[in-house]
């Protein structure tokens, strides 16, 4: 036929089955005065919402407020900010500093909302941006390629924010000067071949091997050189 469905449609008696079931579990933790840690922050919102005092008192126990990591929080999370700091007495001048990069946000997938850095200027008055660009973990040859590559992102605080310059700067003089050495291989095995060679050889050579670190993109590829190293005598 040529009948059209949209697919989500299809989903709706599983998600109110799912909704039931979920309403029934929840009675039953409330019951056994048992809480889920993935809830643990729903309930404290309702808590907060429900009971002036403990609102206020939180307010009053927490006049200073630091929240790093900004860029991971999500939209309950930041709800529970505004709770504690939303008090009449600051006037919208909370004593409240985040820390936060947008280019260290991982945590998309669990809500985490980049608009929370770029909103927190228009919710409170007089927010003072500090750009904080000294780096003193990398000398400036990582810094300079990583800018350049990190920079090909369309929805970055740098573009978003005009008073936002976020040039690092090797600024760690303990740290010597490496090099940077780009290669391509026709397959993985020939790359952990050669990584376990190399590690091997700079062994060797009388380089510890606390000093030799792999970094890669996912954990499984680290798991894949393992038996190149045993091969290489590593």
């Amino acid at each position: 036929t040529n009948e059209k469905i949209f697919k989500d449609v299809l989903s709706i008696d599983k998600l109110k089955a799912v909704a039931s079931i979920y309403t029934s579990y929840r009675e039953i933790m409330h019951k056994r005065c048992m809480f889920d840690f993935d809830d643990m922050i729903l309930d404290l919102i309702s808590a907060i919402e429900t009971y002036p005092r403990l609102k206020f008192d939180l307010q009053e126990q927490f006049q200073y407020v630091l929240v790093d990591e900004f860029q991971d929080t999500n939209n309950a999370q930041m709800r529970i900010i505004k709770l504690i700091v939303d008090s009449e007495v600051s006037e919208g001048r909370p004593n409240i500093m985040v820390v936060g990069d947008d280019d260290q946000a991982v945590y998309k997938f669990q809500g985490a909302e980049l608009s929370n850095i770029l909103n927190f200027k228009a919710l409170f008055r007089d927010v003072a941006v500090v750009n904080m660009t000294a780096n003193y973990r990398s000398t400036q040859d990582i810094l300079d390629i990583a800018t350049h590559i990190i920079r090909k992102g369309e929805h970055r605080l740098e573009n978003l924010i005009p008073e936002l310059e976020k040039t690092l700067v090797s600024s760690n003089p303990e740290i010597k000067e490496g090099s940077i050495v780009h290669k391509t291989f026709d397959t993985s095995l020939h790359e952990f071949h050669y990584v376990s060679r190399r590690i091997k050889a700079l062994i060797d050579s009388g380089v510890s091997p606390r000093e030799i670190a792999v970094i890669a993109r996912k954990h499984k590829q680290l798991e894949a050189l393992v038996p190149f190293l045993q091969g290489a005598g590593v």
